[in-house]
């Protein structure tokens, strides 16, 4: 408890100091090693799914709280530095990255497989489609779009993503938990 507790006030920190730097520097550009600012980013939503694992308490929905209220601002200040968006796989990786998911024999195996390959690459919708088809079952499927829907170089075009899924209660499954996050 006491680790994430750290964490959430570092992070919260390292925010407000950029804050204050970006105003110190009369707004307009990031600050320098944007890296950093985005893995802030990473750092926080890694703070939230701890925060989830804790038994429910007042203390815990107040962490969450402020993580969450800490992420939102990051964005927005990352939107008003006007941030590069992060540059989907390449067709020639994304091609051997499909193979070897495709190639795996059962879904729980493809989703360990995305979860671990995605924490450091990005997906453009179309490219989302085509992974989530590799899946059999829509319970997978929909793991697996919420699992990528962070990855999205281009979260605008989602609904190209929900357009593999037969069913509508599919659809707003994946819906439904991408607002719980």
């Amino acid at each position: 408890m006491k680790t994430l507790l750290s964490l959430v006030c570092c992070c919260c920190l390292t925010g407000m100091a950029t804050a204050q730097f970006a105003e110190d520097r009369g707004a307009g550009k990031p600050p320098a090693g944007d890296t950093g600012f985005v893995g802030v980013l990473r750092d926080l939503q890694e703070a939230k799914e701890l925060i989830k694992k804790l038994p429910v308490s007042t203390t815990r929905d107040r962490l969450e709280l402020l993580v969450t209220r800490s992420e939102l601002q990051l964005k927005q200040m990352g939107q008003n530095f006007n941030t590069p968006r992060p540059t989907p796989m390449n067709q020639e990786e994304f091609n051997r990255f499909s193979v070897n998911l495709r190639n795996q024999s059962f879904d729980k195996d493809k989703l360990a497989f995305l979860e671990n390959f995605m924490s450091t690459r990005y997906v453009n919708c179309q490219q989302a489609s085509i992974l989530l088809k590799h899946f059999s079952f829509d319970s997978d499927r929909i793991k697996g779009a919420v699992l990528i829907y962070t990855r999205l170089t281009d979260v605008e075009n989602f609904h190209r993503v929900l357009e593999i899924f037969t069913f509508d209660s599919s659809k707003k499954t994946v819906m439904e938990q991408l607002k719980r996050r």
